[in-house]
Protein backbone atom coordinates (compact mmCIF):
# COMPACT_ATOMS: atom_id res chain seq x y z
CA UNK A 1 0.00 0.00 0.00
CA UNK A 2 2.99 2.27 0.42
CA UNK A 3 5.69 3.07 -2.10
CA UNK A 4 8.48 2.65 0.46
CA UNK A 5 10.98 -0.05 -0.48
CA UNK A 6 11.41 -2.64 2.26
CA UNK A 7 13.84 -5.47 2.73
CA UNK A 8 12.37 -8.94 3.17
CA UNK A 9 13.28 -8.77 6.85
CA UNK A 10 11.40 -5.49 7.25
CA UNK A 11 8.38 -6.92 5.39
CA UNK A 12 8.31 -9.94 7.70
CA UNK A 13 8.61 -7.69 10.76
CA UNK A 14 5.71 -5.45 9.64
CA UNK A 15 3.57 -8.47 8.76
CA UNK A 16 4.20 -10.10 12.15
CA UNK A 17 3.29 -6.91 14.00
CA UNK A 18 0.28 -6.27 11.76
CA UNK A 19 -1.10 -9.71 12.57
CA UNK A 20 -0.31 -9.49 16.28
CA UNK A 21 -1.85 -6.06 16.75
CA UNK A 22 -4.89 -6.99 14.66
CA UNK A 23 -5.52 -10.08 16.79
CA UNK A 24 -4.85 -8.23 20.04
CA UNK A 25 -7.38 -5.58 19.07
CA UNK A 26 -10.05 -8.20 18.39
CA UNK A 27 -9.28 -9.98 21.66
CA UNK A 28 -9.84 -6.72 23.51
CA UNK A 29 -12.94 -5.88 21.48
CA UNK A 30 -14.49 -9.25 22.34
CA UNK A 31 -13.77 -8.88 26.06
CA UNK A 32 -17.06 -8.31 27.87
CA UNK A 33 -15.61 -6.72 31.02
CA UNK A 34 -13.01 -4.51 29.34
CA UNK A 35 -11.54 -1.80 31.57
CA UNK A 36 -11.11 1.82 30.48
CA UNK A 37 -7.39 1.17 30.09
CA UNK A 38 -8.07 -1.88 27.91
CA UNK A 39 -10.40 0.20 25.74
CA UNK A 40 -7.59 2.69 25.17
CA UNK A 41 -5.19 -0.18 24.38
CA UNK A 42 -7.75 -1.58 21.94
CA UNK A 43 -7.85 1.72 20.06
CA UNK A 44 -4.06 1.97 19.96
CA UNK A 45 -3.66 -1.61 18.74
CA UNK A 46 -6.15 -0.88 15.95
CA UNK A 47 -4.08 2.12 14.89
CA UNK A 48 -0.88 0.06 15.05
CA UNK A 49 -2.47 -2.66 12.94
CA UNK A 50 -3.43 -0.19 10.20
CA UNK A 51 0.07 1.31 10.30
CA UNK A 52 1.83 -2.05 9.86
CA UNK A 53 -0.62 -3.36 7.25
CA UNK A 54 0.02 -0.19 5.25
CA UNK A 55 3.52 -1.52 4.55
CA UNK A 56 2.72 -5.13 3.70
CA UNK A 57 -1.00 -5.61 3.29
CA UNK A 58 -3.33 -5.84 0.37
CA UNK A 59 -6.46 -3.71 0.10
CA UNK A 60 -8.45 -6.37 1.97
CA UNK A 61 -6.04 -6.21 4.92
CA UNK A 62 -6.37 -2.45 5.10
CA UNK A 63 -10.17 -2.65 4.91
CA UNK A 64 -10.29 -5.18 7.73
CA UNK A 65 -7.82 -3.24 9.85
CA UNK A 66 -9.69 0.01 9.43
Amino acid sequence: MTDIELTESERQWHKKLAEETFNAGWDLMDKADRSDYETIRMIHTAHASVFHWSFVGEAVNMARAE
